[in-house]
């Protein structure tokens, strides 16, 4: 059964910042996206909408990816969904910039190769 993860890395070099979201098939088997909704505060909404309004003008320096239905991702695949790369004097300057993603949620329903469905959600009531 596939298995899906969020994880979020952080990385500091030269006065170069970035911070990557990525979403990793951690489970046996490739998972078929059914669904992928993006939350601002808890109302869904299009991703690049729930990133202006979190990332503010950091936005203007972020990559950013969806997932549609039919897409998929193979055992141990991940897709980057967030890059965001800003100027910064210090590593601890990340950490402001990582606080504003945490209005930000994702739902993932997606299913194994034998229809068995699961969900990843970083939704407080899932």
């Amino acid at each position: 059964m596939p298995y899906l993860i969020r994880a979020e890395s952080t990385d500091f070099d030269d006065g170069n910042a970035s911070l990557k979201v990525e979403i990793k098939n951690n489970g046996l088997g490739p998972a078929f996206i059914d669904e992928f909704k993006v939350f601002y505060k808890g109302e869904e909404m299009e991703a690049e909408e729930a990133l202006e309004k979190a990332l503010g003008s950091y936005i203007q320096n972020c990559q950013y990816g969806t997932m549609g239905s039919k897409s998929a991702l193979a055992q141990n695949e991940s897709k980057v969904i967030l890059h965001v790369r800003f100027k910064a004097k210090s590593k601890d300057e990340i950490v402001p910039v990582k606080d504003l993603l945490s209005d930000l949620d994702l739902r993932i329903v997606y299913s194994s190769a034998y229809k068995a469905t699961n969900e990843l959600s970083t939704l407080a009531n899932g």
